[in-house]
């Protein structure tokens, strides 16, 4: 190759080392995948250009180096597939490289025919030609061309077109002059000058196409975020729904089962004013009975009110480690004798291996969840019945049941029994009334405390019928 020729190249491949460094510079800002195949393309287009301006004839190193302008062309289909969206297995293509390059030297080498560069280089250009043609009609089967990827492909075709004929430059006489000037030196100055200008242009539209693409990409992100803020906007207006049917059944709730005790007592007072001979007797019952009704009231107010506080996420909960052996012992007092009135007996039984710490708020557990569950198995015990408080640990976690001897939960009503909506409620071993809010608020507050419930009937496996029931809580320990 002439001098002239030499000096175009290796600065050519200095323009295109430039290509490669301001695609690595953009990969590692904006971490864009097409940026870092552009840079696997520009840098082996370099090599492929600067080893032919080292050597100073076609021979195994220049082909050589032709052969790594495959890479170039892997890549460069690559970056229109993913833009388009289409599938396209680089992988595979870059499998074939090895066999492709020693075929074609071996060819050169032990080539009978005349002209061995221009058969072994044809191989090489019809092989880093395939990917690109093969990208070409996927992409236009593929129809969602813009602009900017229709122009992508024309260059990207006229560069594999162009590097068909590169063969070519082999079976030129190299001593036929035209007009005074070498006809091969011409032609090899138009093929590279032409190979310039397809470079060039292709260092304009490549980033084109990768903003392009990262525009398409920040719209979908966009859409994706719009989605989501919708699917949010639904989820809480599916909320807002379950509080208000909530409170539509807390108002339904009140009215009913306040209306009968708010009647039992005006029926009572009326008794009371209408009697005369017998008026002390009845003072006394109607009074009692009185004083029960106003009690119910109290409680169900109460539970309403301990339900909205754990609902709303008004109740404040002040965590602390606590033993739970002490607390336990604590609401086994404070329960003693209301059990006493039905005979029954509560029974503490420690099987801790090991610490028995959690962190909880000790006296929301002690009144409100450890206290519904006491009071819901002594309503449901019968008479000189058994209600036992068992701890254990298991792994990291400390489990504490409640178990009583009660007539157990009707299998169809476990899955609605911590549902505010569903009425569950059912009468204790002596009629006694509940209001249907004790164990949904036990369940939300033992999760605010990092704990789940959990429930189940206990059966006499001989007998096969249900001879109690057991709620059971977990926490982790601290």
């Amino acid at each position: 190759m002439p001098v002239w020729l030499h000096t175009i190249i290796i600065i050519y491949s200095f323009l295109l080392i430039f290509n490669a460094i301001f695609s690595f510079m953009f990969w590692k800002n904006d971490q864009n995948k097409l940026f870092f195949y552009a840079f696997i393309s520009w840098t082996f287009n370099f090599l492929n250009f600067f080893i032919h301006g080292l050597s100073n004839t076609f021979g195994p190193i220049t082909l050589l180096g032709h052969s790594l302008y495959y890479f170039s062309s892997v890549y460069l289909a690559l970056i229109l597939a993913t833009s388009l969206n289409i599938k396209f297995n680089e992988k595979f293509y870059l499998k074939i490289y090895p066999p492709l390059i020693i075929s074609s030297l071996l060819l050169y080498k032990f080539n009978p025919l005349s002209h061995p560069y221009f058969y072994s280089a044809l191989i090489l250009d019809i092989g880093l030609s395939i990917p690109i043609f093969q990208m070409a009609y996927a992409s236009y089967k593929n129809r969602e061309h813009t602009f900017v990827t229709k122009s992508f492909l024309i260059i990207l075709l006229m560069t594999a077109l162009h590097c068909l004929d590169y063969p070519f430059i082999d079976i030129i006489d190299k001593n036929k002059i035209i007009r005074g000037v070498s006809l091969f030196e011409t032609l090899t100055a138009f093929g590279f000058s032409f190979a310039f200008f397809l470079s060039i242009v292709l260092s304009i539209i490549l980033p084109l196409l990768i903003f392009e693409q990262k525009n398409k990409k920040y719209q979908k992100s966009l859409e994706d975020e719009v989605e989501q803020k919708t699917l949010e906007l639904k989820y809480n207006n599916q909320k807002l729904e379950e509080t208000n049917k909530d409170n539509l059944t807390l108002l339904s709730i009140m009215s009913h089962d306040l209306s009968n005790p708010l009647m039992i007592i005006d029926t009572h007072i009326k008794r009371i004013l209408k009697s005369t001979d017998e008026l002390p007797t009845l003072t006394n019952l109607s009074l009692q009975k009185i004083k029960l009704n106003i009690e119910n009231i109290s409680v169900l107010l109460k539970r309403v009110k301990e339900m909205h506080a754990a609902r709303s996420g008004k109740i404040i909960i002040k965590k602390e480690q606590v033993s739970i052996l002490p607390l336990l012992q604590e609401t086994y007092e404070a329960f003693q004798e209301r059990a006493s009135e039905k005979n029954i007996n509560i029974t503490i039984r420690d099987k801790t291996t090991r610490n028995s710490t959690i962190t909880i708020d000790p006296l929301l557990f002690k009144n409100q969840i450890l206290g519904n569950l006491l009071t819901n198995a002594i309503k449901f015990s019968p008479t000189e019945g058994n209600i036992i408080l068992e701890v254990f640990n298991s792994h990291k976690l400390i489990y504490i049941s409640v178990i009583d001897q009660g007539p157990g939960i009707p299998i169809e009503k476990i899955p609605h029994l911590f549902k505010f909506d569903q009425a569950t409620t059912t009468l204790g071993s002596k009629n006694e009334k509940g209001t249907g809010l004790g164990l949904p608020t036990v369940k939300i507050l033992t999760e605010k405390m990092n704990g789940e419930l959990f429930v189940d009937n206990i059966y006499d496996h001989q007998k096969l019928n249900i001879i109690g029931c057991e709620f059971k809580m977990s926490f982790p320990i601290s």
